[in-house]
């Protein structure tokens, strides 16, 4: 029994080490490696430990580690002389590797015991794959995705959110981004006087179809196969939802899925070699079951985003505002609480407030602010920069197409205004992407018409008399 539990607790510590170790990092492992020998429960243990640990070869292959792989192949080797001297009958692990007994016997047979910088490539990837999967996966606070796994126990109400998404949908993408900032742990719900604490429980399900044995991505295999790698993030890394980072990595460039998988899993201290190898073995049936839950709720579009407290569950008609989403977060968890409808007013003017929020982020990065000279875009070329001064003070097609002539105090204001009411949304349930795509809607029909008149005046010119 404690033989088992201090091999998983130091298989454990190794397989959790960032991929680069620094001179802290290197140190402490070096010092806990140190230490079996002086204060290890079993004291015939740690004679026999001390014998192998002060190997020259052992000892050199120590102190030179430098990466969590460095340090994982240090201890499996450790493990493998153990075994081997205790039980020299037995198989090395992992079986499948084939290796001999007689290349772990230390002291003995140092000078023809295995070197770890001898394994070749594939060899070496083997054993690591075997010891991410006994260890990586058996022990630690990142084993599995379970009921809001991400977050812990807080006492409050639990707020689930379902977002149904493809790997290389663009809108989908967008409407990550915007709801990132209410991915968290903590869900907080300020309401005039008022504020309703929760946890929220988050969760992405890709959407496909299920043929068979077969598993159908829309955008095709690249993106299926990004599917598989994020559902192993999502499944090895759930603490405070470090896969949502990882994903919103892998999607900056989606033509890229899923050749950044490695780089985002560097930059978010992820271990790839667990998440290419969960990939493999797990992805498949991770997948098939987002599909499938994705076809159980009948979900025919993506991004659909679905808030639910128990057995209420209630579908966001605008899945790209972060004020729809925060709105339907805020009524569940006041419905949750007992305080709905009667804060309804409050979950309104809330909800508007992060629309605001959002539009004017987005214009911040889709719309660099412009050099003080520079005239807008669609102001007429004979148009000083001071134009805005001489503007009619109405809201006029010319001010919703160029925001940047009101008044500086009231830029956003003006914007959100602007589109609002060519969008025609309502008040309570408002958006900045609505308001944009009915622009965009006017837009193509003033053109069409233009083009329209157009062609009819072509068409008079060639069947007018000469």
């Amino acid at each position: 029994m404690l033989g088992r539990a201090s091999w998983t607790f130091l298989h454990s510590t190794a397989s959790y080490l960032p991929a680069t170790l620094d001179i802290h990092e290197k140190s402490a492992f070096i010092e806990l490696m140190n230490d079996i020998k002086l204060i290890y429960a079993c004291s015939e243990c740690r004679a026999h430990f001390d014998k192998i640990f002060a190997d020259p070869v052992v000892q050199t292959e120590l102190y030179g580690i430098a990466t969590r792989e460095d340090a994982q192949l240090w201890l499996w080797k450790i493990h493998n002389a153990v075994t081997s001297n205790n039980f020299p009958s037995w198989a090395m692990f992992p079986e499948s590797a084939k290796l001999h007994a007689k290349e772990f016997l230390i002291p003995e047979s140092s000078a023809t015991q295995l070197r770890i910088a001898n394994l070749t490539p594939a060899v070496r990837k083997e054993i690591l794959a075997a010891l991410n999967k006994r260890w990586h996966m058996s022990a630690g606070l990142d084993k599995t995705t379970r009921a809001n796994d991400a977050c812990p126990s807080s006492g409050y109400e639990t707020v689930r959110v379902d977002f149904f998404a493809m790997a290389q949908c663009p809108f989908c993408r967008e409407g990550l981004r915007v709801i990132k900032p209410l991915i968290k742990c903590d869900l907080t719900c300020v309401l005039g006087d008022k504020t309703l604490q929760g946890t929220l429980d988050f969760r992405i399900h890709f959407v496909g179809s299920v043929e068979g044995k077969k598993l159908v991505s829309l955008h095709g295999p690249n993106e299926l196969e990004g599917d598989k790698i994020i559902t192993c993030a999502r499944q090895h890394y759930p603490m405070q939802y470090r896969w949502v980072d990882f994903m919103e990595c892998m999607e900056v460039d989606q033509s890229k899925i899923p050749a950044d998988a490695s780089a985002c899993a560097a930059k978010y201290n992820m271990n790839f070699t667990l998440l290419e190898d969960c990939a493999k073995e797990d992805g498949f049936a991770n997948v098939k079951r987002d599909f499938e839950y994705g076809i159980d709720n009948k979900v025919d579009a993506t991004p659909t985003v679905f808030v639910s407290h128990g057995a209420t569950k209630h579908k966001v008609e605008n899945p790209g505002s972060v004020g729809d989403v925060q709105h339907m977060l805020c009524q569940v968890l006041a419905a949750a609480n007992g305080q709905y409808p009667a804060i309804e007013a409050n979950i309104t003017k809330a909800a508007h407030a992060a629309d605001k929020k959002s539009v004017k982020k987005s214009v911040k990065e889709l719309h660099p602010p412009a050099k003080a000279k520079s005239a807008p875009k669609t102001a007429p070329k004979g148009n000083a920069p001071s134009a805005p001064k001489a503007a009619p003070k109405a809201v006029t097609k010319k001010t919703a197409k160029a925001p940047a002539a009101a008044p500086k105090g009231k830029k956003l204001q003006t914007t959100a205004a602007a589109l609002l009411q060519v969008a025609g949304a309502s008040t309570q349930f408002h958006s900045f992407w609505t308001g944009f795509g009915s622009a965009c809607v006017m837009m193509g029909c003033c053109i069409a018409a233009a083009i329209g008149f157009r062609s009819l005046q072509r068409r008079r010119a060639i069947l007018s008399p000469l």
